[in-house]
């Protein structure tokens, strides 16, 4: 048996109280190791910034047809 096997044998194991103190202290111990897919990346910060009509994709098919900004 694997190591990973053995793992996840121990987590079905365990009750939800045991399986969450458990998460909280991995958690602390890993706080700066990616969760889940190591495809995963931290997006950059200017990300969510757009400040303008939050209609742009009802409205995408007018904005192109007018050029969009040109």
């Amino acid at each position: 048996m694997t190591v990973k096997e053995r793992l996840h044998q121990l987590v079905e194991s365990m009750t939800d109280q045991q399986a969450e103190s458990t998460l909280r202290l991995l958690s602390e111990e890993h706080a700066d190791a990616p969760c889940g897919d190591s495809d995963i990346r931290q997006l950059p910060a200017w990300v969510g910034a757009y400040r303008g009509p939050g209609d742009v994709v009802e409205r995408m098919d007018d904005y192109l047809a007018d050029g969009f900004g040109r």
